[in-house]
């Protein structure tokens, strides 16, 4: 594990934190009980590899994340995100050879229909 490596004179030690979960369950309160556990109150959220569906559930997690920080004061201020995305990006079907397709589609559908018809191309 790369943070592991981090030079302790150097000024990221200790503060490179590796949060291993699915980014489809991970939202503020898990962010805020992170940042609480380590003293932190900015973050870069870094996606390291996801496919298909991964890649947008992670820009869809920033944008949540982002929103609902800058609503609430004293949660963790959302810096930037970096994806490393799959060097195929297959959405066809996952890791356990599932379809993503018709998750994929529904994804952001409620933001869509929620919005007026003039914002619809």
């Amino acid at each position: 594990r790369a943070e592991e490596l981090l030079p302790t004179s150097s000024p990221s030690s200790g503060r490179v934190i590796r949060v291993e979960s699915d980014i489809a369950d991970f939202d503020l309160a898990s962010l805020t009980e992170v940042a609480e556990m380590y003293g932190l109150t900015k973050f870069v959220l870094v996606a390291k590899h996801p496919c298909g569906i991964g890649v947008d559930r992670s820009i869809d997690c920033a944008v949540k994340l982002h929103e609902s920080a800058g609503e609430r004061p004293g949660h963790p201020e959302l810096c930037g995100v970096v994806l490393a995305t799959c060097c195929s990006n297959k959405l066809s079907l996952d890791d356990f050879r599932e379809s993503r397709a018709q998750e994929f589609c529904q994804l952001n559908q409620q933001d869509l229909v929620s919005g007026s018809s003039s914002d619809l191309v």
